[in-house]
């Protein structure tokens, strides 16, 4: 888990794990890049639902596949049973 909407995923073309960028919805930024102290807490908090959605080892499947500017993946990110992760983060109230 990178943060809330960029997962570190291991597929059949990088077993050891490549950043994913999840399509369709954004979270707060973190650390550094967040404009204040409200920003950070709720970009935290998109952090942790999403971790518990997605623990470590769990199997997601990619779609809608691309490349954003920096070079990261994207892709439109379910669970095996069809649970759409931004629309379970959205939904929270913790993404847009």
């Amino acid at each position: 888990m990178i943060d809330g909407d960029t997962y570190q995923i291991s597929h059949a073309g990088a077993p050891d794990g490549e950043p994913v960028r999840a399509r369709h919805f954004d979270t707060p930024e973190k650390g550094d890049r967040a404009q204040c102290r409200a920003e950070r807490e709720k970009a935290q908090q998109a952090s942790t639902f999403a971790r518990r959605l997605l623990p470590r080892g769990a199997a997601v499947a990619l779609s809608d596949l691309g490349r954003d500017r920096y070079g990261r993946l994207l892709a439109t990110v379910t669970l095996p049973d069809g649970t759409n992760i931004a629309a379970q983060l959205i939904g929270a109230g913790l993404a847009l």
